[in-house]
């Protein structure tokens, strides 16, 4: 039996009724393998994984659980007892001539009128629970990841119309749609702010970051768009570019990192999963426009050191990317790696 005792045994009164019923439910699946028995069910009630009973008092209680129990006829079952929604005691329903009634068969060693109202109250408090749970979907996804579920849930699809997930892209990758279902306040906002952008990218990548906006950044001109005297863009402060570059930072950000160990820099290079999940990401909140660029920067002594030929290197050193010529000082964090997220690549 997965034993609850331990957790009020302290102090009871930081436990709430529905958090311990949450961690009951919890410590109960994982023990038991199965989902057989959770609250509610239209089953007897002795298949359910938890019972309730009232406390037959008339004091008023400070904590709405008081003790768990178990029951000699049923080792495998809790008995939490409660002081909070009841049919008798200080908080039931009933006149207290009833509290008083249960006392005095109790003294006469019957306790059938406590038992049924206990069956009742039982019942009663595990839909009250069930109410409790519906509307409240962090606790519902939790269960439903708990309990491994696949069927629909309503609660997704709201979210998911507030957060402006409800898209094909989202709906091809469940990934970003739990992404933006636990960001669903910064995506639902219109305005997206670099505080924003950062929150979502450090849980993201589980690292800190830093974004720089407005970095200017230089730009291709095509050819149609470059200057020819006689003929087009020739006008001096009007459209004449003198080369094939121009520098711009208006739409353009740089994301730089906390300074990372070898295996967190490998998984950020273009091409692995967590770099596109990035980019991804980046692209679904800041939407199209924006020119972004991540700067990953790996701790000076994780500085991997370029050597020909070695049997046991398994990762292909590029120069740009993880691989750096002998020669760098090793108080220097390697922050010279920059790759392009979304948007137009420099030339």
């Amino acid at each position: 039996m997965f034993d609850l005792s331990v957790y009020l045994r302290y102090r009871p009164v930081e436990y709430d009724f529905y958090q311990l019923i949450r961690l009951a439910e919890c410590l109960y699946v994982a023990t038991q393998q199965h989902a057989a028995g959770l609250l509610p069910s239209d089953h007897p009630l002795d298949t359910e994984f938890i019972r309730f009973t009232q406390q037959a008092d008339l004091n008023f209680s400070t904590q709405s659980v008081l003790a768990v129990n178990s029951d000699p006829d049923m080792p495998n079952k809790n008995i939490l007892s409660v002081a909070m929604f009841g049919l008798f005691g200080s908080q039931g329903v009933l006149p207290p001539f009833y509290t008083e009634l249960i006392h005095q068969r109790a003294r006469q060693g019957d306790g059938a009128f406590r038992a049924y109202l206990d069956a009742l109250n039982s019942r009663t408090l595990a839909f009250l629970f069930t109410a409790w749970h519906r509307n409240r979907y962090p606790f519902i996804h939790e269960r439903r990841q708990r309990l491994e579920e696949k069927s629909a849930f309503r609660g997704e699809d709201l979210l998911s119309g507030f957060s402006g997930t409800h898209l094909d892209l989202f709906q091809q990758k469940p990934v970003l749609q739990q992404i933006a279902s636990y960001f669903c306040g910064y995506f639902s906002n219109q305005r997206k702010t670099s505080a924003g952008l950062k929150a979502i990218l450090s849980k993201v990548m589980g690292v800190e970051i830093k974004i720089g906006q407005f970095h200017a950044r230089r730009y291709q001109l095509p050819e149609s768009e470059c200057n020819r005297l006689g003929s087009r863009a020739s006008r001096l402060g009007v459209d004449f570019v003198a080369g094939h570059e121009v520098i711009d930072g208006n739409m353009s950000l740089r994301i730089t990192t906390q300074p990372l160990s070898y295996a967190v820099f490998a998984s950020l290079q273009p091409g692995r999963p967590l770099y596109q999940l990035v980019a991804s990401v980046t692209e679904q909140y800041l939407g199209i426009g924006f020119d972004v660029e991540l700067q990953p920067v790996l701790r000076s002594d994780e500085v991997p050191v370029a050597t020909l030929g070695q049997d046991d290197f398994t990762n292909a050193t590029r120069l740009g990317y993880n691989g750096w010529l002998d020669g760098r000082m090793p108080a220097m964090d390697a922050n010279d790696v920059c790759f392009t997220l979304t948007g137009q690549t420099t030339g």
